[in-house]
């Protein structure tokens, strides 16, 4: 054979060879970057028998605790049109952008789970006061309410039946309110 073609044919292996290398880190990548295959039973072959699939137990269905979650509080902003419209107890939250209780009571009303169920039909308002001007300081004058947060739950008649006032309210008494005024 002559050298020209020797020297091809081995330039040649050294190129597959590589070639091989990267073919195979190629095929690693690929397997490590699939997805997981899916979740089937494995098939066993029985020698003298026909092949069959093991059998899993059935999983347990998935159980949800409650079985109706509550609804998010949809909390309003228009006071004086959401009394009026209002037909049956109304919950008022005065709060403000930038007092940490607002805010640390705001999640706590959102994430009580009795609250919100108790709260189905009833409506609740949010008001802000986080910039004072004379007509948030006549509602508040309207209301009684001297600090924020507070919490006002009045009956259908609009008087008060429950108040709480600082950001560690006792949310489960709420609750009670509203049941009791709901009788």
């Amino acid at each position: 054979m002559p050298d020209a073609l020797l020297d091809q044919v081995a330039r040649l292996w050294r190129c597959g060879a590589r070639l091989w290398r990267f073919g195979a880190w190629l095929a690693t990548l690929a397997v490590a970057c699939a997805p997981p295959p899916p979740d089937v039973a494995p098939v066993v072959a029985v020698p003298g028998r026909r092949v069959g699939v093991v059998a899993r137990p059935p999983e347990p269905p998935l159980v949800d605790p409650s079985p109706e979650v509550a609804p998010p509080i949809r909390w309003r902003d228009d006071l004086d049109l959401a009394l009026e419209q209002a037909r049956g107890l109304v919950l008022l939250h005065f709060h403000s952008t930038w007092s940490a209780g607002s805010i640390a009571l705001t999640r706590r009303l959102d994430a009580h789970e009795g609250l919100r169920r108790a709260l189905r039909g009833a409506t609740a308002i949010a008001v802000d006061f986080t910039e004072l001007d004379e007509e948030r300081e006549a509602r508040a004058a309207r209301f009684g309410v001297d600090r924020v947060p507070t919490l006002l739950l009045l009956g259908p008649d609009r008087r008060e039946r429950w108040r709480g006032e600082g950001e560690g309210q006792d949310l489960d008494a709420l609750v009670e309110a509203i049941a009791a005024a709901q009788r």
